[in-house]
């Protein structure tokens, strides 16, 4: 007797697992030896997440057949259904939902019946084992996302007599190819957009992790939101500066990719008939260092999810967007300027490398919900302002860190020009800096730590003797912890005249050479200290030329020549050089894993930004400074004194982009 109750309670257990039924909205389903079959007549209920009533169910749905008579897929119906591999769908659906499919990673094919006219947003999205689908001639509506995320899917293809859309090598755009919709997940290698296209659709390239590199048209004025993430194979590519529009988080999670460019040379902006150097860039957006800003650089969008070491963020923004450093897993340090006053959501999602957040302004800037989800704030120390730790301590997330160190940001010891942190002053006595960026510091004979005098006719105990080496050894180098005598290509970055303008001047009483960064304002001052010769330490062309060492030996004259920087006039150049003259050393960063700590310069507020008739800045220490005001190209628009308190009368300068120096600080801004 017990031995027969068991048998009964087995088949009672199995017959529950495997034989299951119900209603839904005016239709009814049963679920029997693995398959789920739904029938009746009419329209599908849309469900909420996981809430279909055979959700409980899911792992023994092996096969799913949607019966004549049934005319749509509701919302979220087989969502994450893993074991679902066939689905049977009847000749009367005319839509399949939102997210209906979502995460069904063993359904490897789907026949759409030519009855569907719309698939719904995210429809099939994470289709794993989804290899090729067919879009029957009737469909007019497709929502985005549809077939994002499906690393199998090696083509979209589209019945030839469909009106709304097409496909082209498996990509499927619209009818005309103006929009690029969805490239299929298991495309891989380089791809060129073609030129017919004008925008980018949201999540177009999701998840094509395969992609090494993507290239983008002129034509393309639009790119969507999601548009590249997930494409961790990326390596390389260049926004173009026809794109005016650009959607949140479109490089997220693209791990190999270290820089997002910007061709900042497209469009004929001064009218001359020919696209060349000669026009200034307009468009919409900037890359500095790699990452992704607007054009007015008062908004980070994207980090590349390959970049490494410390970031700084430039003292124009305002705000960091929603997920812009998602998994950048290899940053050490980020640097948030004073200007900086809200963080988006999730940010710094899982930053997991990070040791150290500098945030330079006095008050938290606001955060967006989980800004550090994923950041170790045991370990990752956090430096704010002198006297601003209570603050922080109290404020949302930022209380979090274990760590919060005060600092003070008072003294600006290097600027980002054109790629290159550079020292804002010449090394002094070997380990420390000038006191100013108008001191001349001390001469150094080519990888040699022993320091010479930059004033009086000679020095005693001149050594006259060629140094040696075939670069400039660390145990010999002057400068300052963190910081390393720049090499010859570091140099070179200050000579990019299209990216940096040179202007000899005569700052605080010293001659020397400014070089400014067109696209971020920043800029250094060599002096003009002269140098000494190499048999009897005269001194020589000091207030006329500026000679500085870079660590790179020449390779045909090593025995006698090192390269250095001719800053005299508004030409200055790279030549060789004897090693055993004294010359000034003008140090960048050591390297990405030892940003200092300290590293502010005067950042400008300007309001209204854009503006249209009169722009004011914000209090400065003194009244009557001088200011500038230049185009990207670094030609000279307006000038004058400024007045705290006053406005600076702008309408006459054409729109556009415009940067302003007033004495030491700086600012950009757009004028309508």
């Amino acid at each position: 007797m017990k031995k027969f109750f068991i048998t009964l309670l087995g088949l009672f257990v199995a017959f529950g697992a495997f034989a299951q039924s119900g209603t839904t909205g005016n239709l009814t389903w049963t679920l029997s030896g693995g398959t789920l079959t739904i029938s009746g007549t009419g329209v599908m209920p849309d469900y909420a997440t996981s809430t279909a009533p055979w959700n409980s169910y899911k792992s023994s749905i092996a096969a799913a057949v949607v019966s004549e008579e049934v005319t749509s897929i509701g919302r979220a119906a087989f969502y994450f259904c893993n074991s679902l591999t066939s689905v049977t769908i009847g000749s009367d659906v005319t839509s399949i939902g939102v997210g209906a499919f979502r995460g069904c990673n063993s359904l490897a094919s789907i026949t759409i019946p030519s009855s569907v006219t719309s698939i719904g947003f995210d429809a099939f999205e994470y289709c794993n084992s989804l290899t090729s689908v067919i879009i029957p001639a009737g469909v007019i509506n497709i929502e985005e996302g549809a077939f994002a995320g499906c690393s199998a899917l090696t083509a979209i293809n589209v019945n030839a007599a469909n009106g709304a859309y097409s496909s082209v090598d498996g990509i499927l755009y619209d009818k005309t190819q103006t929009t690029l919709i969805q490239c299929p997940g298991a495309k891989s290698g380089a791809f060129t957009i073609p030129g017919s296209v004008t925008n980018i659709g949201t999540g177009a390239f999701f998840g094509c992790s395969g992609l090494t590199s993507v290239t983008i048209p002129n034509s393309v004025s639009s790119i969507g939101a999601y548009a590249f993430s997930g494409c961790s194979g990326l390596t390389s590519v260049t926004i173009p500066g026809s794109v005016t529009s650009i959607g949140e988080v479109p490089f997220g999670g693209c791990s190999a990719l270290t820089a997002i460019n910007v061709d900042a040379s497209y469009g004929d902006t001064n009218g001359d008939g020919v696209i060349n150097g000669s026009d200034a860039y307009d468009g919409a957006y900037v890359s500095v260092d790699g990452i992704l800003y607007n054009e007015s650089q008062t908004t980070l969008i994207q980090c590349p999810g390959g970049k490494s070491g410390a970031v700084a963020i430039p003292g124009s923004v305002t705000s960091i967007g929603t997920y812009a450093f998602t998994n950048c897993i290899s940053l050490t340090s980020v640097t948030i300027g004073n200007g900086v006053t809200s963080i988006g959501d999730r940010a710094f999602l899982a930053c997991s490398g990070l040791t150290k957040i500098t945030v330079k302004n006095p008050a938290p800037p606001t955060l967006g919900i989980s800004t550090f989800l994923n950041v170790d704030t045991a370990t990752c120390v956090l430096e704010v302002p002198t006297g601003a730790k209570a603050a922080y301590k109290t404020a949302n997330q930022w209380k979090d860190y274990r760590t919060i160190n005060e600092v003070d940001f008072s003294t600006a010891d290097y600027v980002l020009i054109n790629g290159v942190r550079w020292a804002t002053r010449n090394v002094d006595a070997p380990g420390t800096f000038a006191a100013s960026p108008e001191s001349a510091g001390m001469f150094y004979q080519w990888n040699r730590r022993k320091a010479w005098a930059a004033t009086g006719e000679t020095v005693p105990d001149w050594d006259g003797s060629f140094p040696s080496g075939t670069e400039w050894e660390a145990v010999n180098d002057p400068s300052p912890v963190s910081y390393r005598v720049p090499t010859l290509d570091e140099m070179l970055t200050l000579l990019a005249g299209d990216k940096v303008t040179t202007e000899w001047m005569t700052q605080k009483g010293v001659n020397g050479v400014k070089f400014m960064d067109k696209i971020n304002g920043n800029s250094i001052f060599l002096p003009a200290a002269g140098y000494r010769n190499n048999n009897y330490s005269l001194l020589h062309e000091a207030g006329s030329c500026g000679f500085y060492w870079s660590s790179t030996n020449n390779p045909n004259y090593y025995a006698y020549y090192a390269y250095s920087l001719l800053s005299g006039g508004n030409n200055p150049t790279c030549t060789v050089d004897y090693r055993n003259f004294g010359y000034s050393v003008r140090p960048v960063v050591a390297s990405a894993t030892a940003v200092p700590s300290v590293q502010a310069e005067g950042v400008l507020r300007i309001f209204p930004n854009p503006v249209k008739d009169e722009l004011y800045i914000n209090h400065l220490p003194a009244d009557h400074l001088p200011f500038i005001i230049l185009d990207l190209r670094g030609k000279q628009m307006i000038n004058g004194q400024h007045q705290n308190g006053q406005s600076i009368h702008v309408s006459a300068l054409p729109a556009g982009v415009y940067m302003i120096k007033v004495d030491d600080w700086h600012g950009k801004f757009v004028k309508k």
